[in-house]
């Protein structure tokens, strides 16, 4: 535990190759890399996103978890914390090994049915689903057209995140 909490904490910024070394580097140490696939990508790297089904929607998401498994030959394992009923506790579900066969989009596209299954089952425990801009920014949400809100006004977001949760 002591090596776990000691070791790099690794940030991906954009256009910075030493991330993808750090985080080869632990996996080859037999470390632990961890990815939040599900999160809205920077403006910088959204032209290296693919369009994936998520939440009954086209979804632009970064598939670097699926990029490190091939490069490392490590598995990529999902895994979701979830409250205990009694909300005094948590429970880390970590799934077995999913399969990276084929083209990215499909080898990726197994790792996101998954993180859509876990949502649509704990909604609540998703980190980025009380934020609007980063529904928009993913592709769940639809944006606020320039006609429906004027500049600083909230209502548009808000009538479009109501219509979302219909």
């Amino acid at each position: 535990m002591l090596r776990h909490r000691h070791g790099p904490n690794i940030e991906p910024w954009p256009g910075r190759v030493q991330v993808a070394v750090q985080a080869a580097a632990a996996l080859r140490d037999n470390g632990v890399v961890t990815i939040c696939s599900d999160a809205p990508p920077l403006e910088a790297e959204r032209t290296r996103t693919i369009k994936v089904p998520f939440l009954g929607r086209q979804a632009s998401l970064l598939p670097g978890v699926v990029t490190l498994a091939r490069l490392t030959g490590a598995p990529v394992l999902m895994v979701f914390a979830h409250r205990s009923a009694d909300y005094r506790h948590q429970v880390v579900e970590i799934s077995g090994p999913v399969p990276m066969h084929g083209e990215t989009a499909a080898a990726f596209g197994q790792c996101v049915a998954a993180m859509d299954a876990a949502i649509r089952a704990n909604p609540a425990e998703w980190d980025f689903w009380f934020e609007p801009d980063d529904l928009v920014r993913l592709g769940v949400l639809p944006g606020v057209s320039p006609t429906a809100a004027e500049p600083g006004d909230s209502a548009g977001q808000t009538g479009e995140l109501q219509q979302f949760s219909r």
